[in-house]
């Protein structure tokens, strides 16, 4: 078994977002657009972990894991125009 296949590795992964979330939450006040780059990660695992549940049925499998993986360059788009907007709104 591959480990992205894996229903521990994908519930680990859903659990080290979960984590992330909270603690975004918990470091204060902070405009809504900073939550882009956790939601698109929580989707991107949210669709995984889904997808490794239904691997029975291929052709949802597979349109789920398209999904997660749509979701996870939008993580890493969102992360990078996080920074950006940071940067030109805080002068860093």
């Amino acid at each position: 078994m591959k480990l992205i296949e894996s229903r521990g590795a994908a519930w680990a992964a859903f659990a080290l977002v979960i984590t992330v979330l909270i603690l975004q939450f918990c470091l204060g006040p902070e405009p809504w657009w900073t939550f882009l780059g956790v939601f698109m990660a929580f989707m991107m695992t949210f669709f995984h972990l889904l997808a490794t549940y239904m691997s029975r049925a291929k052709a949802i499998s597979r349109q789920l894991d398209f999904w997660a993986m749509i979701f996870g360059v939008l993580t890493v788009v969102s992360i990078i125009g996080i920074y950006i907007a940071e940067s030109a709104i805080y002068d860093l």
